[in-house]
């Protein structure tokens, strides 16, 4: 479907026709719970040819514009230094969506406008775009675009470390899309769950999820999919007592095989500390700087990672950096976009502050850790913490 787009899009940009450039454009985050393009994937031909429709109109409101204006912002989503852009491209096509008033386009508007702004930084203004495109989509009378809807309520609930929101706003959504055969959203949902699952330690519900996602996948394509299995693979690793080893050794012998992939780099650090394979783990980093942290939509499990293996080699620096960026999102949920969990922020915080000295903030954090865990019943975590504690001194 990406592929077809990006050539729908040169085709009607040749012709000098931006009403049908914004319509094939339309429908890349029409009904996409993630981002539509690939990890890093910045398509510089789909961007030019957004740009010159754009330059061929006119600054009135009008349902092209607006639409092209949010298509652009998520293709601008990888391509670095490009977010004041994206937020002025936001801004406008929403105002743009709600002045014109069509509630089927500002629920199109709203959904794009909270990809392109997934972000830490821009939390609070997903949740207030979410609520937006809930409320249009059910306007409109599309039960389809109510369940992405009530999917990206869930996905910033479960960020927020909200679980009463979560709950309710994810059961609406898997309501919906078990009906109407939507498997996109049941799928991310399945893959929420299947950390959720763990963490709390039922490692029952855990296998359903697992095995609903592999049978679902015959029928469907995601972005990064040839990485999900991997996604299945590291949730269960991550808490699963015992399961850690394996999934290390597998993925040391893929990054001999593929050692400039780095979108596993981080995950692998993190199973390979869980499985205390402490000299694989240190010839891991030896091997390759890691590369700057960039908030996107894992960051957050990002940086706990890189906080946690900090702590586990006592690498200062990479301690610092997880803190300078983790510090201002306590309270929240680690989470990779809408997928795997791993967690209160806080507990990560927690180590990277005690690796730099700072117990008794450690101390702080911690407790605020298990606050958040013990809301949400993740006795696999709060089994984690006592462990972190005893090892980091905090």
């Amino acid at each position: 479907m990406v592929e077809a787009v990006a050539e729908a899009v040169a085709l009607a940009s040749a012709d000098d026709d931006p009403e049908r450039v914004a319509r094939a454009a339309a429908a890349l985050t029409r009904y996409s719970v993630w981002t539509p393009q690939e990890y890093g994937e910045v398509d510089e031909d789909v961007i030019d040819d957004l740009r010159s429709a754009l330059r061929g109109l006119d600054h009135h409101d009008s349902p092209v514009r607006c639409v092209l204006m949010l298509a652009l912002a998520v293709q601008l989503y990888y391509r670095p230094g490009s977010e004041p852009e994206v937020l002025a491209l936001v801004d406008e096509g929403g105002a743009a969506a709600r002045r014109i008033g069509d509630p089927a386009l500002r629920a199109w508007a709203a959904r794009t406008g909270w990809i392109a702004l997934w972000r830490s930084a821009h939390l609070e203004r997903r949740h207030e775009l979410a609520v937006e495109e809930l409320a249009a989509a059910r306007e409109s009378g599309n039960e389809a675009a109510e369940a992405l809807a009530h999917t990206s309520l869930a996905g910033t609930a479960l960020e927020e470390g909200d679980r009463e929101t979560w709950e309710a706003e994810s059961a609406a959504a898997d309501d919906i899309a078990r009906r109407r055969r939507l498997t996109y959203v049941e799928y991310a949902l399945h893959f929420v769950r299947l950390s959720l699952s763990l963490l709390v330690d039922d490692a029952e519900a855990a296998d359903e999820h697992a095995h609903a996602m592999r049978t679902m996948r015959e029928g469907m394509a995601t972005p990064a999919m040839e990485w999900n299995e991997f996604g299945v693979l590291y949730a269960t690793a991550s808490w699963r007592p015992g399961a850690a080893e394996p999934v290390a050794r597998g993925m040391l012998e893929y990054y001999r095989a593929a050692p400039n992939d780095d979108f596993g780099r981080t995950p692998l650090l993190h199973v390979l500390a869980l499985a205390a394979m402490q000299d694989e783990l240190r010839a891991e980093l030896a091997r390759a700087p890691m590369p700057p942290l960039h908030d996107d939509w894992f960051v957050t499990t990002e940086a706990s990672v890189r906080a946690l293996v900090a702590g586990y080699v006592g690498d200062q620096a990479m301690a610092r950096h997880s803190v300078e960026l983790l510090r201002p999102l306590s309270g929240r949920m680690a989470v990779s976009g809408i997928s795997v969990v791993i967690g209160p922020v806080d507990g990560y915080v927690a180590i990277a502050l005690a690796t730099l000295g700072e117990r008794e903030e450690a101390a702080t954090f911690g407790e605020r850790a298990e606050t958040l865990a013990t809301r949400w019943g993740m006795t696999a975590y709060l089994r984690s913490l006592v462990g972190w504690r005893e090892r980091f001194g905090f």
